[in-house]
C-alpha cells in the first residue's frame, strides 16, 4: 500500500485492514522519504502487529 505523508490516519486503516483478513498475509506499506511522517507511526504497528511492514522505494518518488 503506496502512502505520502499519511501520519496518524493510516492507524485505522492499517488495524481494520488486519482485522479484516484472517488468512495468513502480510502488509507491505511503502513510502518515499524517511522523514515521511507516516514512519514512526509504522514503526508502532509494526511492532505491535507483526504482519505490517514498512519499506522505503528506492525508486523515484511517486513512482
Amino acid at each position: 500500500m503506496p502512502v505520502f505523508r499519511e501520519g496518524a490516519a493510516v492507524e485505522p486503516i492499517l488495524r481494520a485492514m488486519t482485522a479484516a483478513v484472517s488468512a495468513s498475509h502480510e502488509i507491505l506499506v511503502v513510502y518515499d522519504f524517511d522523514e515521511d511522517p507516516t514512519v514512526p507511526v509504522l514503526e508502532r504497528l509494526a511492532a505491535e502487529l507483526p504482519t505490517i511492514h514498512g519499506l522505503r522505494t528506492t525508486s523515484v518518488a511517486g513512482s
